[in-house]
């Protein structure tokens, strides 16, 4: 082994320890492009200190899944690899090119069998089991026996990111008690079971979780960046498949259809803004006008779209007259008006066949078990589909589309 053990101060669970295995994994260059992945993408536009990345968090859900590995004494180490490694697949600002650069968790996959010697050859080193890459897959492909400890709705990634991303953003959102939630969790049948007395704890866990989403996550400007950021991609890929586009070369697998691994690792957050920063002097005046307005945050403005202006929306025929206004104020609409739509279910309750996946309680007198959306009346009322409709057009032109959407046409 190369490396040492390490011991990483973290502001969270205090000290993460990591034996030279461990280390070894963590000190390759594809794990350590991670330092160079935001975990919350362009939040830190509206927080500014909303700069922690997937390489904090990674190592934060390998420190919670071994504390939970020592609650319900499970002896299996590929949990914990699994649990180290699950974002290795995340592009730049983590889920924001997938629509260009396909699923994170298809690119993790791939990258951990295009490495799968030099990890088998490390974590099997001087050890008498026999752990392979395909176990750690089948683990993140919840396949597994254990793969709800790594994803469910109770499972590591979430118990870290819920933490670090409210701590990161500032927010008290994401707080919950995550030593006394551990405490109260049993691991039964592919199942989490959660003692009577851990009923407010998950309560807290589940609460926090929604006021992320409501609060940060889906935030109106952070989703109005990513569908900026889209439309400049989208642009850029038009030019590109008609005539020349000055692209760097981290860029140039993504538009030429040749992105394989080794092309897709050299990729990170600076790729895109340096990208972008190139693009803000193109001769195409769209693509120039959209990556100024990324890089000075000149952003285009949202506009809720509620039940109401959803049916005139769809009867009216609202679209096409907010895009004849687009144009007729020299706005491109297939660039600048840009649809969004934020959904998300709190909590999914319990249906038969997904035990994995759901959440269990044991009665007072442990003779029964329940699912926690029947014990908690918190929860039972957050097993609904929360969503949110918005449009995000120039500011020019936003009092007179707010008045169209609204049914009533103003002529100037």
């Amino acid at each position: 082994m190369k490396s040492k053990p390490h011991v990483f101060r973290d502001p969270l669970h205090g000290y993460i320890d990591t034996d030279e295995k461990v280390s070894e994994i963590i000190d390759t260059p594809w794990f350590q492009r991670l330092r160079r992945i935001k975990q919350l993408g362009f939040t830190y536009y509206v927080y500014p200190t909303a700069e922690h990345t997937r390489f904090s968090h990674s190592l934060g859900c390998y420190h919670v899944a071994k504390e939970l590995s020592k609650k319900l004494k499970i002896d299996n180490k590929a949990i914990l690899y699994a649990a180290l490694l699950h974002d290795i697949g995340h592009g730049p600002f983590s889920h924001m090119l997938e629509q260009l650069l396909g699923d994170h968790e298809e690119w993790t996959q791939r990258i951990l069998l295009e490495f799968s010697d030099d990890i088998e050859n490390i974590i099997n080193y001087k050890e008498d089991e026999n752990i392979k890459v395909e176990n750690i897959i089948s683990i993140l492909r919840g396949e597994h026996e254990y793969s709800s400890i790594i994803s469910s709705q109770l499972d590591v990634d979430r118990l870290d990111y819920l933490l670090r991303d409210s701590y990161f953003v500032g927010v008290e959102y994401g707080k919950f008690d995550i030593h006394r939630l551990l405490h109260t969790l049993r691991y039964e049948n592919g199942a989490v079971k959660i003692d009577y007395k851990g009923r407010h704890v998950i309560e807290s866990y589940v609460l926090a979780r929604y006021h992320m989403y409501q609060q940060v996550y889906f935030h109106h400007t952070t989703r109005g960046i990513v569908k900026l950021v889209e439309s400049i991609f989208k642009r850029a890929k038009e030019i590109y498949n008609k005539s020349e586009i000055n692209l760097i070369y981290s860029m140039v697998s993504i538009f030429n259809g040749k992105l394989n691994v080794e092309n897709y690792l050299i990729l990170d957050d600076s790729s895109v803004v340096e990208q972008i920063k190139t693009w803000k002097n193109a001769k195409d005046k769209i693509l120039s006008d959209l990556c100024k307005r990324f890089l000075n945050r000149k952003l285009l403005k949202p506009i809720d779209i509620g039940y109401s202006e959803e049916f005139m929306w769809k009867k009216r025929n609202v679209k096409n007259k907010i895009k004849n206004l687009l144009t007729s104020n020299g706005y491109d609409p297939e660039y600048y008006l840009l649809e969004d739509i934020a959904a998300d279910v709190p909590y999914k309750p319990y249906h038969p066949g997904e035990e994995e996946s759901s959440i269990f309680m044991e009665s007072k007198d442990k003779r029964n078990i329940y699912t926690i959306e029947e014990v908690s009346k918190v929860i039972s009322v957050l097993t609904h589909k929360e969503s949110v409709k918005r449009i995000y057009i120039p500011s020019q032109t936003r009092k007179k589309i707010e008045t169209l959407i609204r049914g009533i046409e103003v002529l100037e």
